[in-house]
């Protein structure tokens, strides 16, 4: 058996015992410490259990299952913890089209693809250890492999926090831009075809894919926030602690610094099936301060009334908001 193969069958058994009665304290700190112990553990337990949990299978009894890496597993556990691999990883192959024609026969994944609805978010945890929270109205393609870490952000926002991976370059494609990182995190928003990157920490490189220059390419350190819109990249640079506020959608929260009317009633209309609609220039260009939870927008709309004199009025799905 392949070192790989090992580390499959050792994930697929993990798996199947945690979802048995009686899982212990002691069970889930064995298990912490073989995730912890390396990467390519960590790839393979999230890999099966993304795809466990897309179609919600029931595990085979994994009582036959209980060995470990140091010890040598019989002939009759080796296939058993093989058997339910290789079904595990049959599984998920149906919804992340998984290659097993690489020379070194270890599983490439040639593509995952992640969706959200309105006022949805959702968790991509890919095989090289990376994480992408993905916020409301999104949509995301993965190809993890041994030679290649590469993303597309057709739309919506995420926020990426990349492994660091032996020098490998990790690539975000959005829209007509190119970010590039090796390990770091931040939050990238596309908006028809302007892209806003916000850099939490470490730095990226943004460059312009139609060119395939990398003279056209900016660094983008932690605290910066870049923003690209046609052939235009704006960098504001030192931004300190209100970086963070490009991602406060990961708390369930929005927040406004000095926004107008209309802006907030954008974000808040990302998020929810009721929508605001604001009347007229003059309420439209009132600033807005604070934070607020997204999906409270009945109380955002109180409070415009309460706050500036703003008239309030409720039709079916729809909340119009006017300065008379």
């Amino acid at each position: 058996m392949s070192a790989q193969n090992m580390i499959e069958a050792q994930a697929a058994s993990w798996l199947a015992k945690r979802d048995e009665p009686g899982w212990s304290a002691e069970e889930q700190q064995a298990l912490d410490s073989w995730l912890e112990a390396s990467a390519a553990h960590q790839a393979a337990y999230w890999r099966l259990e993304h795809g466990w949990n897309r179609i919600g299978a029931a595990a085979a009894p994994a009582q036959d299952l209980d060995w470990y890496e140091d010890e040598a597993p019989t002939p009759r556990r080796r296939w058993l913890a093989m058997a339910l691999a290789a079904s595990l990883v049959a599984m998920v192959g149906a919804y992340t089209q998984i290659d097993w024609s690489g020379a070194d026969s270890r599983p490439l994944v040639a593509e995952q693809r992640f969706d959200t609805a309105r006022g949805e978010r959702k968790l991509a945890a890919l095989a090289d250890g990376s994480r992408i929270e993905l916020n409301t109205g999104s949509t995301l393609r993965a190809a993890i492999g041994a030679g290649a870490r590469e993303v597309w952000l057709d739309r919506g926002e995420a926020y990426f926090s990349i492994a660091k991976r032996d020098g490998q370059r990790f690539i975000v494609h959005a829209g007509d831009r190119t970010i590039t990182v090796l390990g770091t995190k931040f939050n990238v928003r596309r908006e028809g075809g302007k892209l806003v990157l916000s850099v939490i920490e470490g730095r990226v490189s943004l460059a312009d894919a139609n060119t395939g220059s990398t003279g056209r390419a900016v660094v983008v350190t932690g605290g910066d926030r870049a923003v690209a819109d046609g052939a235009s990249t704006v960098v504001t640079a030192d931004l300190g602690d209100r970086i963070a506020q490009a991602a406060s959608w990961r708390d369930g929260v929005l927040t406004f610094d000095q926004s107008t009317l209309a802006e907030a009633a954008a974000e808040f209309n990302r998020y929810n099936e009721k929508s605001i609609m604001v009347a007229d220039a003059d309420a439209a260009e009132i600033r807005i301060g604070g934070t607020f939870k997204w999906n409270n927008i009945d109380a955002f709309a109180r409070l415009m009334r309460e706050a500036y004199g703003l008239r309030v009025q409720e039709d079916g799905a729809t909340i119009k908001i006017s300065s008379r």
